[in-house]
Order: C-alpha cells, then sequence, then structure tokens
C-alpha cells in the first residue's frame, strides 16, 4: 500500500510502496514532494528518533562504531553548537506566540525533546559511539545556557547534559 512519510531531515515527503518507515531503501520511495518546514521539537525528534532506528538497524551500540555517514552526520548535529544557537532563535520566537498556555504547552513539549535528545547524547557518549564533542560547545555551553534561561529546561535534562559532556551545569540560574 502506498504510504507517505514526511522526512524532515530532507525536507521532503516521501511516497513510499514499503510501508512507513525510516531510511527505506531507494526502489521503495516512488516520488518525492517538498515538505513545509517544521518546528524546532519536531525537527528534534525526528533526528533523535531516525539516529536511534538507524543505530539499531545497524547494530552500531553492539559493535561500538558508527556505520553509515547519515549516523555520524545524526551525532554531530546533536552536539553542534548551531543546534544551541537554533534553540536560542527558537525560544526568542517563543515570546511571540499567542497567548501564556500556548506558550506554556510549547515548553512542555519543548523540555520533553530536550530530555530525549540528552537521552541520546549520553548513550552515544556513553557506549563510545562519539567522542569529538567540540570543544568550543564544551566552552559556550554555559554562557548559552544563560543567555537562554535555565528556567526554559527541566532539572533533569541539565544534569543529563552536564553528566554526557563531562561538565558540571548548575541547576540554579
Amino acid at each position: 500500500a502506498d504510504a507517505r512519510l514526511f522526512e524532515l531531515d530532507e525536507g521532503k515527503i516521501q511516497f513510499t510502496c514499503g510501508g512507513v518507515f525510516f531510511d527505506l531503501p531507494e526502489e521503495q520511495i516512488r516520488r518525492r514532494e517538498d515538505a513545509p518546514p517544521a518546528d524546532f521539537p519536531t525537527t528534534l525528534r525526528h533526528k533523535v528518533e531516525l539516529l536511534h532506528r538507524l543505530l539499531r538497524k545497524h547494530g552500531s551500540e553492539s559493535q561500538g562504531e558508527l556505520h553509515s555517514p547519515r549516523e555520524r552526520r545524526l551525532a554531530e548535529e546533536l552536539f553542534s553548537p548551531d543546534f544551541w544557537q537554533t534553540l536560542i532563535g527558537e525560544l526568542s520566537r517563543l515570546q511571540s506566540y499567542g497567548g501564556l498556555r500556548r506558550r506554556e504547552i510549547y515548553r512542555h513539549i519543548l523540555a520533553q525533546e530536550l530530555r530525549a535528545a540528552a537521552r541520546m547524547q549520553h548513550r552515544l557518549l556513553e557506549n563510545r559511539l562519539f567522542t569529538d564533542v567540540p570543544e568550543r560547545m564544551r566552552e559556550a555551553l554555559p554562557l548559552l545556557l544563560s543567555e537562554i534561561g535555565r528556567e526554559h529546561f527541566g532539572e533533569r535534562y541539565l544534569e543529563m547534559l552536564g553528566e554526557a559532556l563531562g561538565l558540571e551545569i548548575s541547576v540554579e540560574g
């Protein structure tokens, strides 16, 4: 049966004949169309979930190495300072979202996705699948967190992030 997969990694909608699965073989994708851009939490969820599935598909954790260029790129993106800069932009736009209730819902969704990202970051580091966290990220993180405002993050996320990066991150402002 034909299915549609919103492939955020490509920014395309894939029309498939092989079901709705990440990383389908090319012959099972009938065509692609441009997709609307996704918001930050949706994009982050997609990257984390796609990386999770690729790690499982390739057996990367049990073998102790990333096996595909796509796995490597996604891992790098989760540790990239650009990730944090995008997050800062997203949080500044959050102030213009209509209504307090809507902002609270968005913050809850964002915190949930950031925790999932931190778990993936921790998993990559713990299994030594990713060892070259950019030094500039380690140096920039405390400043970025103060610019973003720690109130946007759950306490558990900050603890997980600090553990994942081997940094002491203060939970208090």
